[in-house]
């Protein structure tokens, strides 16, 4: 059995965060916004499971949900920010589909 390393998995999270912000950034660069819209929420999706690993010293729960992740993690935060939260996570299961794409285009 493995054991379980807290410190490599949030650098693990991290690492991935940071290198889909860099496709994020080069996406927006090329004016391709749904696309770069859709990797943020994969930027923070991870960000948030490496602060859900490094508090509760367990594997992130597996789940798309930024509002969700963020409770899970302990992190406090406002209404407002809430919201923002599940807007993305919304808007990132519509753009997965073509035709719910098409609509956002």
């Amino acid at each position: 059995m493995v054991a379980f390393d807290k410190n490599s998995i949030v650098k693990y999270w991290l690492d991935l965060a940071k290198r889909d912000y860099q496709t994020m950034g080069n996406l927006f660069k090329s004016e391709d916004y749904v696309w770069g819209l859709f990797i943020g929420h994969l930027v923070l999706e991870k960000m948030l499971k490496a602060i859900y690993v490094n508090k509760h010293n367990e594997h992130p729960p597996r789940t798309h949900d930024l509002p969700r992740l963020a409770q899970k993690s302990g992190l406090e935060m406002d209404d407002q920010i809430l919201e923002k939260l599940e807007t993305i996570s919304r808007f990132n299961i519509s753009v997965r589909y073509p035709d719910t794409q098409q609509e956002f285009y």
